[in-house]
């Protein structure tokens, strides 16, 4: 299970920092700053700080309760139910192959789209003619544009339609490609496809690249207007493009043309005044977004993957050494015909059911080492009594490591449940 709690963790966590850019995007905002960095941050975190978490608690001892395999192991009355030898090991294999295989196929399917846009991008701006406007190079297309496209040498591309545009509304549209070529907007927007591509499971990640390519074309939208100050006449010329333009082979091209939905906020914020309490809200979206931030941050790692890296071949094994799930190449399993605790007479008598969470550490020889062993949760005493009284006269299939049996910190689960009447 340790793949698919990571990968829980993985959303969780950019769930989170999703939330955190956004209140930082308002409050920008509030202070009439530009977003795009805030939410190229935001894929960043998301994307990256799993891998970091794990690749950072490498070397470190958990904390109880962290990184520990969860026996599935239940009682029932006094019987015991345990899997079957090496049968949780198998589903915990075909599990990670049905992640692991599935996120290859999605990363493989994104980045093959990735590549066939840039293909059909440079088959067609090849074709494109040369012209120069108001001192400016651009190409011309029959239908695609106005946008800015290129990784490198980027490059404006302008519908021939465009050009019958008065000269007010041209050097417009002139500006607004300009400032995104100036800003590198397309290397920022294929940035993000990148990402995506690379953990395209995340929803949190696809979120937050929707909402960059669209502080993109805000922040592009904003420059324009210091300079113009016309918002009603651009954004009668964002409306008259939308109508007109087609995407084309624009995947990574930021553009004047967008979505209905991103053009009508687009227009919304052209329209939008400084708020009545802009200060207020600017400290307010900050301080939410620094707190949801340190929560993200603060959020533990899944089990399975905070252990130290000790693994056969890296350190030594010895008899004083205990391992973790991920660490181990076949981790500890319950063997079979285990005795159960005897369930408490007086709890039994009052019909009281409950569990008990234990943690204790199995020794080579299969045995649980007493010494270990700490109560994580208990519903009764009696309970918890009935379990450390069974324990050592029960029995595990030990952890092994290159080979050799090792010691293994495990949490089982003991359940005490009544039979039906």
């Amino acid at each position: 299970m340790i793949v698919a709690s990571w990968m829980l963790f993985a959303i969780f966590t950019g769930s989170i920092f999703a939330l955190a850019a956004l209140a930082a995007a308002r409050a920008a905002s509030a202070a009439r700053r530009q977003t795009r960095m805030i939410w190229s941050a935001a894929l960043l975190a998301v994307a990256f700080w799993p891998a970091i978490v794990l690749a950072a608690t490498y070397g470190h001892p958990p904390a109880a309760g962290q990184g520990i395999l969860t026996l599935p192991l239940t009682l029932v009355s006094r019987q015991t139910a345990a899997l079957p030898e090496g049968w949780a090991g198998r589903l915990d294999f075909l599990l990670k192959l049905v992640l692991l295989g599935g996120w290859a196929v999605l990363t493989v399917i994104l980045a093959v789209r990735v590549t066939r846009a840039l293909g059909t991008l440079h088959r067609q701006r090849d074709s494109w003619r040369h012209d120069n406007i108001d001192g400016a190079r651009v190409r011309i297309s029959s239908d695609v544009g106005p946008a800015v496209v290129g990784l490198g040498a980027s490059e404006i591309v302008l519908p021939a339609w465009v050009l019958a545009l008065d000269r007010p509304l041209l050097a417009m549209v002139l500006r607004h490609e300009e400032e995104h070529r100036r800003a590198r907007d397309p290397l920022l927007l294929f940035g993000a496809a990148l990402l995506t591509a690379l953990v395209p499971w995340n929803p949190a990640l696809w979120w937050c690249a929707r909402r960059l390519r669209l502080a993109v074309e805000l922040d592009c939208d904003a420059r324009v207007l210091a300079q113009h100050e016309r918002p009603e006449r651009y954004g009668l010329l964002l409306l008259m493009i939308a109508q007109r333009a087609s995407a084309g082979a624009t995947e990574f091209a930021p553009a004047l043309t967008n979505p209905t939905s991103n053009l009508e906020r687009r227009i919304i914020a052209m329209r939008r005044s400084i708020p009545r309490f802009a200060r207020t809200q600017l400290l307010a979206f900050s301080a939410l977004a620094a707190a949801t931030i340190a929560i993200a941050c603060s959020v533990d790692s899944p089990e399975g993957v905070t252990a130290s890296r000790s693994v056969a071949g890296q350190n030594p094994v010895n008899d004083s050494t205990a391992f973790f799930e991920f660490q181990v190449e076949q981790p500890v399993l319950a063997a079979e015909h285990n005795p159960a605790p005897q369930y408490p007479a007086a709890l039994e008598k009052a019909r009281v059911e409950g569990e008990v969470l234990v943690q204790f550490v199995v020794n080579p020889d299969g045995r649980a080492d007493m010494g270990t062993f700490k109560v994580l949760k208990s519903s009764n005493d009696l309970f918890t009594q009935a379990v450390k009284g069974v324990l050592p006269s029960m029995h595990f299939v030990p952890a092994e490591v290159g080979g050799h049996k090792v010691r293994q910190l495990v949490q089982m689960p003991f359940g005490f449940k009544l039979p039906r009447k």
